[in-house]
């Protein structure tokens, strides 16, 4: 049987590590430059991502020029019309354009196959470790199936995604997360009658966190909260998203079952020491990562893909320091500076008094909800 790392070239002008929004819009901008490029996910594909999978209409503008027309509308899709938002038993709507709700694993693999048809060199189930600088450049370990290789590559992008262990052998890519860092959790269940109809997305508010809730093609709701770490552990997932959602006041959850499946993520809000070093670049949710709530993720993520390329493309040339601290302040200008919003948001949720203030709030002002959703999306 051939194995994944079967007919590599022993040098490409970028590697990247991953394969979700980040990586992927690494990859198919670079190789259009002409840079000869190679992908890889530690993953086998397709692969599920828990994700709560909203693209908001900033996201679908980024992704058009990516995965063009032709293949936009290759994955499942509802189109979502209007915001709910439940907390202490209140109900605030607001109708606004908030995009797609997406399956993220078609939507994972849409990318992946824009960027073969772009040049890229692709290999799943390959997971990759920084290794030395030698010479013009950074050697690159690759392991599937019980062998490994190490190629060389003038320039890498890590887009691994939380958690990520691929950075782990240098220091100075080390992460960080807040000690009261909430975690991500999601299922997807039947849609029995419950409150969500087609077209909504629904928040609901409690003290242990918050649960966002789409319906997908199939007649089926998306589930994806972030909660309290302890609680979790102490509750079990379906326990307490369902509390949350009692606190809220949005209703029951009459089709997620005993037993769902569910999955996890490593604490959400975390970011690395480092975003570049010696011709390596960190970007998407491995180089910083906030709770987002109208899917300001995946924008986030195909924002740093695509912004990082001009300055893959002058490492591919020739490494200078100055090239690292220009990635480190376009991430600060045009990323970062979009996540305080939401960082602020996160903090404040966790405290009652805070909650109980924003309630009364939009109690007086309902508008306040659709002008929220204008300003983090915008």
């Amino acid at each position: 049987m051939a194995n994944k790392l079967d007919g590599l070239s022993p040098r490409y002008d970028l590697v990247v590590a991953g394969a979700g929004p980040a990586g992927s819009a690494t990859a198919i901008t670079a190789a259009r430059t002409g840079l000869s490029v190679l992908q890889v996910d530690a993953k086998k594909f397709p692969r599920h991502k828990v994700c709560g999978g909203c693209l908001n209409p900033a996201t679908l503008n980024l992704l058009t020029p990516l995965i063009g027309d032709r293949q936009r509308w290759n994955f499942e899709s509802e189109t979502l019309l209007s915001f709910h938002l439940f907390h202490l038993g209140r109900e605030f709507p607001a109708v606004a354009p908030l995009g797609v709700a997406v399956n993220r694993q078609q939507l994972d693999s849409a990318l992946v196959s824009a960027g073969k048809e772009s040049g890229v060199v692709f290999r799943d189930a390959v997971r990759a470790t920084i290794g030395p600088v030698t010479g013009d450049v950074r050697m690159v370990r690759l392991a599937s199936g019980g062998r490994s290789v190490e190629i060389a590559a003038n320039a890498v992008v890590m887009a691994t995604g939380l958690g990520s262990s691929s950075c782990n052998n240098a220091t100075e890519f080390a992460r960080t997360c807040t000690t009261d860092s909430r975690v991500g959790i999601e299922t997807i269940a039947d849609h029995s009658g419950g409150t969500v109809a087609r077209g909504q997305l629904l928040m609901a508010i409690g003290r242990f966190g918050y649960v966002g809730m789409t319906m997908i093609p199939g007649e089926r709701l998306h589930i994806a909260a972030s909660v309290d770490a302890l609680r979790l552990r102490d509750q079990g997932p379906e326990a307490l998203v369902r509390e949350i959602v009692a606190q809220s006041g949005c209703g029951d959850l009459p089709g997620l079952r005993t037993g769902s499946r569910w999955r996890g993520t490593p604490p959400l809000n975390s970011r690395t020491t480092s975003l570049a070093s010696n011709r390596v670049f960190v970007t998407g949710d491995a180089a910083s990562y906030v709770e987002p709530f109208t899917g300001e993720g995946i924008r986030w993520a195909l924002e740093s893909g695509v912004g990082v390329v001009p300055l893959v493309r002058q490492a591919a040339a020739g490494w200078t320091d100055s090239i690292g601290r220009e990635w480190a302040d376009w991430y600060r200008q045009n990323i970062e500076v979009r996540q305080r919003l939401c960082r602020k948001l996160a903090a404040g949720l966790k405290r009652p008094v805070i909650r109980w203030m924003a309630h009364q709030a939009i109690a007086f002002h309902p508008r306040m909800v659709r002008d929220f959703i204008s300003t983090i999306q915008g």
